[in-house]
């Protein structure tokens, strides 16, 4: 008997199912022909990709701009096969190298002439070991003499696009084509050529080669024109704080570490005029004198090294005098340092000089509004100019060439290039860190392999532009003929370095170290003699604290005698070996700069303008 079914249940499968939406009909040949009625046949078939797509002339136009963009500002380094590279050649390469270089490529000419053949490996081998110290990423070399090594550096040039240079990217730049000089004092100057880079905004200072900072008074693009509707005589910005740098380990002295030096006078050339009624020496004489001067200013810097910042007081003169303009910290790290007791001895123009509160706010925003209603890239333009000169306090962080095996004097002349902008520069020598009282020790010498904080007057630079630092280098009399050597360079690039924030509130302060000799040690109190030389300079100084080499500290407790003699009380046991020491600090002033006009390499006592005549003294 079957068995039950349960009820509204069925197998019947239902009629209302349909066909999948995604599934078309068997086309027929009959179909196709109906579809495509009176239409063309297309045998080139349909365009896919958006390189066979037809474009209209303003697409292809923006298209060619933006391959453009991406193509350029390559740099080709072209090698001699026969001739080595002389020291023009590497004054060049090393100089392109500090200020950053986009996407490089290597071409050696005339490779097929080196004979035997053999040889040319082993020459293609030496440059290739040459351009690896400057470029480690060099490890290809292109043949201009072979078509397949062109052809290869042409597929590598359309290929590849250049990483570009990030300080110039940041900026707009123009190629001058023309210039109009104003007629009277009331018209402006007028440059025309095609803007590059970032848009150029009408609100934002410009660097004019050697010209100068000049403030845009419009911009003329054929019938419209961008007007200067925030008529500012410098920079949007206001005073600041710096914080870059490493900070270094403490010394029993200050707390600071580096080396530092007593203050010399005016280093460079002399400012004063020089007699008309000149007596020529005795080639010995000056001879022996030439000797003399330059065995005097290497025991400086050696002394320098060995002893920092130490001076001796001859037996006759009263340091309270001597060191009048001192004063003394109990940290030069952490101390307050009162910039009152500065007033009278600071330049004249030094309250007219640009203070930037917050460097970093001030550049986003200087940064934000030059993206803002500027002209665009690849516009033809002519600039109106306004000579608004602006400085501040500038610092650059230098790095002495290991290269280089003299060290180089505070004040003392170096020609500085960076971005557009070369000045002739006097710097003063500090050490980096970050401090809480914002003061830095002042540097006699930048020694080689050594870093330090250059600082001068000039105009403000924003962001971390690198920077180049040249020195004038006189020959010795008949060596070049003798040698039979390649025309002396009037310049040697001795350093490179990067723009730091500009602050008028950094203090350098230079060191100035008295020390003296433990004539009587009893446990901890300690008899000194040497440090001064009449109990007057001893009451003077009592307040001071005292230090030794061997990380001990003390104070004064009471003066001996009338010969500067006193008894001093230390936190632990002094060693008779010791030197005591006592630190007293100063404030310097950093000096003008002025621009350098004409070509680098061909720089001249002429070439500097008359405001460097107006340099600050300290």
């Amino acid at each position: 008997m079957p068995s039950a079914v349960a009820s509204g249940h069925s197998h019947r499968p239902t009629t209302k199912v349909s066909h999948k939406p995604f599934k078309s009909r068997k086309a027929t040949k009959g179909a196709l022909r109906e579809a495509a009625k009176g239409k063309l046949p297309n045998e080139r078939g349909q365009r896919k990709t958006p390189h066979q797509q037809v474009m209209s002339k303003l697409d292809r136009r923006n298209q060619a701009k933006q391959r453009q963009l991406e193509k350029h500002h390559f740099v080709i380094l072209v090698l001699s096969a026969e001739v080595e590279v002389d020291d023009l050649g590497e004054l060049i390469l090393r100089s392109v190298e500090g200020q950053g270089m986009s996407t490089l490529f290597t071409v050696v000419q005339r490779l097929s002439s080196i004979e035997p053949v053999k040889q040319r490996s082993s020459v293609l081998g030496s440059l290739k070991s040459y351009m690896m110290h400057f470029h480690p990423e060099q490890d290809k070399m292109y043949s201009v003499d072979s078509r397949q090594e062109c052809s290869n550096l042409v597929r590598s040039l359309c290929n590849i696009i250049p990483k570009g240079v990030r300080w110039r990217d940041e900026r707009s730049w123009m190629l001058v084509e023309d210039i109009q000089f104003p007629g009277s004092a009331a018209e402006a100057a007028v440059l025309t050529g095609v803007i590059r880079g970032k848009g150029l905004n009408a609100d934002r200072l410009v660097q004019v080669g050697d010209w100068g900072t000049f403030q845009i008074e419009k911009i003329y693009q054929s019938a419209w024109y961008l007007d200067d509707d925030i008529s500012d005589s410098g920079s949007d910005a206001e005073d600041f704080d710096m914080q870059d740098a490493e900070e270094g380990p403490a010394q029993p002295e200050d707390g600071m570490e580096g080396h530092v030096g007593d203050t010399q006078t005016e280093a460079g050339p002399s400012e004063y005029q020089r007699s008309e009624a000149f007596m020529e020496l005795d080639e010995t004489e000056d001879a022996e004198q030439l000797a003399a001067y330059r065995a005097k200013k290497r025991d400086e810097a050696e002394d320098d090294l060995e002893f920092p910042d130490e001076i001796e007081l001859h037996p006759n003169v009263s340091a309270r005098e001597r060191l009048a303009r001192y004063r003394g910290l109990k940290s030069l790290r952490t101390s307050p340092w009162l910039e009152d007791e500065d007033r009278a001895h600071e330049p004249e123009n030094w309250q007219r000089l640009l203070h930037i509160s917050d460097y970093k706010s001030s550049r986003s925003k200087a940064a934000r509004e030059a993206l803002v209603g500027g002209v665009a890239s690849g516009t033809r333009v002519h600039v109106h100019l306004n000579a608004v000169p602006k400085r501040t306090v500038l610092n650059f962080l230098v790095n002495l060439s290991s290269d280089h095996s003299t060290p180089i004097k505070s004040k003392e002349e170096l020609i500085m290039q960076c971005g557009p902008r070369r000045f002739i520069i006097y710097p003063l020598f500090s050490q980096g860190g970050s401090t809480p009282n914002d003061v830095h020790k002042y540097c006699r010498y930048l020694h080689p392999g050594q870093s330090a904080v250059a600082t001068f007057l000039g105009p403000v630079t924003w962001g971390s532009v690198p920077a180049l630092f040249f020195k004038r280098t006189i020959p010795e009399s008949g060596a070049a003929e003798n040698d039979g050597e390649a025309p002396h360079l009037p310049l040697t690039l001795v350093a490179t370095g990067t723009a730091l924030p500009p602050s008028t509130s950094r203090v350098v302060a230079k060191r100035a170290i008295l020390t003296g000799h433990p004539y009587h040690i009893h446990k901890k109190l300690v008899t000194i003699r040497y440090m001064f030389f009449n109990r007057k300079d001893v009451e003077w100084f009592k307040a001071l604290p005292l230090w030794t080499k061997r990380g001990r500290g003390g104070y004064i407790k009471e003066a001996l005698g009338t010969h500067g003699y006193f008894k001093a009380t230390f936190d632990g046991r002094v060693n008779p070996q010791d030197t005591i020491g006592v630190s007293l600090y100063k404030r310097v002033w950093p000096r003008i700069s002025s621009t350098l006009s004409g070509p680098l390499l061909d720089v001249s006592e002429g070439s500097r303008k008359d405001e460097t005549q107006d340099a600050m003294n300290t």
